[in-house]
């Protein structure tokens, strides 16, 4: 996960003090969780009924939509947010440059991400998939993970020299908006009544509530 390396590495060069407190660099990645447990009551129980009153429904795919493309303007943020730490370095002594708090747009907008994409998608697998193959579903679901975490890699080794940090985070970005569209035709390719899911079948279950909470300790470990 990038988050959880660039992006702290990306704090390490800016400003981290709050008066004569110095935060530790790795612990703004704990904005992560917060936000998840935040954001999730409030998706539930705000705006999702607020988007049914409006005769609006998302469905799943839908959301899975909406946090892709919050994932990509994440990492638009955090490259448009390195060049202005490109542009004002910190001093020596710890003062000056950027404050490590313009970070938190970008953890916010990746928390968002995992909650409708990841919550979604697994609430999807589980609720169409025939009952002898929801598990092996949601196993496949942690192997794509664990294929793009290889991705990752592969592309962080051939990333050249001379490629800035604000231009690695671009390019990030770009396969995420790609992969995004690619996302968006599957979806019209899908039946419609296989792109909803009821509420009733989904949402009352107790085995999809403990599908929420393994996303979200997976998306944190």
């Amino acid at each position: 996960f990038q988050t959880y390396t660039t992006w702290v590495l990306q704090a390490n060069y800016m400003n981290l003090n709050i008066g004569s407190y110095q935060i530790p660099a790795d612990q703004l990645q704990t904005l992560n969780p917060l936000f998840d447990i935040l954001l999730i009551p409030i998706l539930n129980h705000i705006i999702f009924p607020i988007l049914r009153k409006l005769n609006f429904r998302l469905t799943s795919m839908q959301r899975m939509v909406v946090g892709m493309l919050c994932a990509a303007l994440s990492f638009t943020v955090t490259g448009l947010l390195q060049q202005q730490i490109d542009k004002n370095p910190i001093n020596e002594d710890g003062t000056g440059g950027v404050n490590v708090f313009w970070q938190i747009p970008q953890w916010f907008l990746v928390s968002c991400a995992e909650v409708l994409f990841s919550v979604a998608g697994l609430e999807y697998a589980y609720a169409e998939a025939p009952k002898n193959m929801k598990s092996a579903l949601q196993g496949l679901w942690f192997f794509c993970v664990g294929i793009g975490n290889l991705l990752v890699a592969v592309l962080e080794t051939f990333h050249l020299e001379n490629c800035s940090k604000s231009c690695q985070f671009y390019s990030y970005s770009s396969l995420m908006f790609i992969f995004t569209i690619i996302f968006i035709i599957i979806t019209y390719l899908v039946p419609q009544s296989q792109n909803t899911i009821k509420p009733t079948r989904v949402d009352a279950n107790p085995r999809v509530i403990n599908i929420r909470k393994s996303v979200l300790i997976q998306n944190n470990s």
